[in-house]
């Protein structure tokens, strides 16, 4: 289980943040098929600033932060907390 934050300094952008359970759905991404945790908590979309805790999530998983192709400045600072919890 994790406890997790992210946040932006852009005010103009949303981000996306999943839990996903494998580099290989990681992968897919790419491909814009790929499975993640659906509990609350553990993904959150069009966020500027998000928090939560993800539980049961297997030791392979990892947390996938997605920006926007195109940033608006250039340069955004994104901040990433991950505390595991158990």
């Amino acid at each position: 289980s994790y406890d997790y934050s992210v946040k932006t300094d852009n005010k103009d952008l949303g981000f996306d943040v999943y839990f996903v359970s494998s580099s290989t759905q990681r992968e897919n991404f790419a491909h814009s098929e790929f499975d993640y945790y659906i509990d609350s908590g553990c993904f959150g979309q069009n966020k500027q600033s998000y928090s939560g805790s993800c539980k049961n999530i297997t030791k392979d998983s990892g947390l996938l932060v997605v920006l926007p192709d195109e940033l608006k400045p250039w340069t955004t600072k994104v901040t990433v907390n991950l505390y595991e919890t158990d």
